[in-house]
């Protein structure tokens, strides 16, 4: 997932990511954050970000992963309108399900901070992040916990990895040692979240596969519960 701004500025990385057969999903233009945004501010960001794609792989893109995981009450209108094949921005299970509204359903593949590298590494006052740096012990630790429950009950992993992060020296030696445990370890399918979704479609075609569907947003009004707590709080 390539933030567009960042594919225009390096197209070489862009060359060499597509040279070596990897999938480059929607990830908006400069990491902006969908629910801060209007709807017509955030549909216009992903349209100027897949113009981009397109230019540059020759073809839409399929997937799409919000910055920081923000998904607004409208995101899921525009990857319906847009023909997104499915989303990676959520954390609603250990399997992929689907997401839908009024206007149609894609695909859901989620992830969530126990695989992303940034809760470990991320130390920027740039970012107002200054967060303790964990060694790659201890985040890879965390990483093959995840993974080896994944394989023991034959769920999903999926890694969030950033290059600022993860691709310096000592991380990313750490997880070719991590990838080569998981490829000796057998019985493991390395593959694209595209192709993911291409077999979710399959399955889900011939009937093998029935997904949990999420219909959002989850609630359009205030919950009268959640109001009648907080007026007793507020006594």
């Amino acid at each position: 997932f390539l933030p567009a701004w960042c594919m225009e500025r390096y197209p070489r990385a862009v060359k060499k990511i597509l040279d070596d057969g990897h999938e480059i999903g929607h990830h908006h233009y400069l990491h902006e954050h969908a629910n801060t945004m209007s709807a017509e501010e955030e549909r216009y960001w992903f349209q100027r970000s897949k113009e981009v794609i397109i230019s540059m792989t020759g073809q839409p893109p399929r997937g799409y992963r919000l910055a920081t995981y923000r998904f607004s009450r409208n995101t899921l209108d525009i990857l319906i309108d847009e023909g997104i094949r499915y989303d990676a921005s959520l954390m609603g299970d250990d399997v992929p399900y689907a997401i839908a509204n009024t206007r149609g359903r894609t695909y859901e593949i989620p992830s969530h901070y126990g695989l992303d590298d940034w809760p470990h590494y991320q130390f920027s006052r740039d970012f107002n992040t200054l967060m303790p740096i964990k060694s790659t012990r201890q985040a890879c630790e965390v990483f093959q916990e995840e993974f080896d429950a994944a394989w023991e009950f034959g769920g999903l992993w999926v890694s969030v990895w950033h290059p600022f992060l993860s691709g310096r020296l000592a991380r990313a030696s750490a997880i070719r040692k991590l990838i080569s445990y998981m490829h000796d370890k057998g019985s493991v399918w390395f593959a694209t979240l595209e192709e993911i979704a291409d077999y979710l479609a399959e399955l889900e075609r011939t009937g093998q596969w029935h997904p949990r569907i999420d219909q959002l947003p989850y609630y359009l009004d205030p919950i009268p519960e959640l109001g009648e707590v907080e007026a007793e709080n507020a006594t």
